[in-house]
């Protein structure tokens, strides 16, 4: 990891594709059968969270551009993702 800052660049495709995963996530994290309510799944606190995820995974291989490889990996990280802690 570099040791100064680092600006790494989010695309707009693979923002966009960031928040569809995020839509689906709240929906999914405030569904009936979930014990959270709708009012305690953040959307934006969640798409930030992956988006720096993306851009961490894109700094580990030594860029500074998120690219589909990135969301991809974010996509499948996603599936464990639940604010019950037991598999979705």
């Amino acid at each position: 990891m570099p040791s100064d800052d680092v600006e790494v660049k989010l695309e707009l495709a693979e923002a966009t594709e960031l928040m569809t995963l995020t839509t689906a996530l709240t929906s999914a994290l405030a569904a009936p059968s979930s014990r959270q309510t709708p009012e305690k799944v953040y959307g934006f606190r969640l798409q930030k969270n992956l988006q720096r995820l993306a851009m961490a995974s894109a700094l580990s291989e030594g860029r500074d551009i998120v690219g589909q490889n990135d969301v991809r990996l974010i996509e499948d990280l996603a599936k464990h993702i639940n604010l019950d802690y037991f598999p979705l």
